[in-house]
């Protein structure tokens, strides 16, 4: 049985990496309570849910992000934009670890603006295990922002609940 090191040594060495703050939902602040660096946001028609720091569901560190949809077409999201200046001109991949409810609408989006502009998604697939969602692309020479979305939509009555853990940004 080797060693076990966490995060990846190639991926914090190797590759170039954009910066994502507050990446693995370690820092939480204000009344309610939301993660930093992060922007709560609500869409759909009226409804209810959530975004909570968490301790039962985490892959990496202490805390993770559970965000829930309380009702039918009512989804929540966090969003954090980053600057797309060291990332012009290059394939860029984006990945965070989910676990919750298998649903298309629930998961990461990632979207990037300038000449050629993007939108992509990756959604959880699995209900109750964790998993790696990941979107690529190239990152337009105009760019100035990529948008990184990690959501949850509830498509029938009832919550839906999604945990959201370590999200990465790496260039090619």
């Amino acid at each position: 049985m080797g060693i076990k090191v966490w995060p990846p040594i190639y991926e914090l060495l190797i590759k170039p990496r954009l910066l994502v703050l507050n990446y693995s939902f370690e820092d939480w602040s204000g009344t309610p309570e939301h993660a930093d660096h992060w922007t709560p946001r609500t869409f759909g028609t009226a409804g209810t849910g959530s975004w909570v720091k968490d301790t039962t569901h985490v892959k990496h560190g202490s805390y993770s992000a559970r965000i829930g949809a309380g009702d039918y077409a009512h989804g929540r999201l966090y969003r954090q934009f980053i600057s797309a200046g060291p990332a012009r001109g290059r394939p860029l991949q984006v990945r965070v670890w989910a676990w919750g409810y298998a649903n298309p609408n629930c998961g990461l989006q990632v979207a990037v603006d300038g000449t050629g502009s993007w939108t992509k998604s990756a959604s959880v697939t699995q209900t109750g295990v964790w998993q790696d969602l990941s979107v690529t692309g190239d990152v337009p020479l105009d760019a100035t922002y990529i948008r990184i979305d990690v959501r949850t939509y509830s498509p029938q009555a009832g919550p839906v609940y999604v945990y959201f853990d370590w999200v990465r940004a790496t260039l090619s």
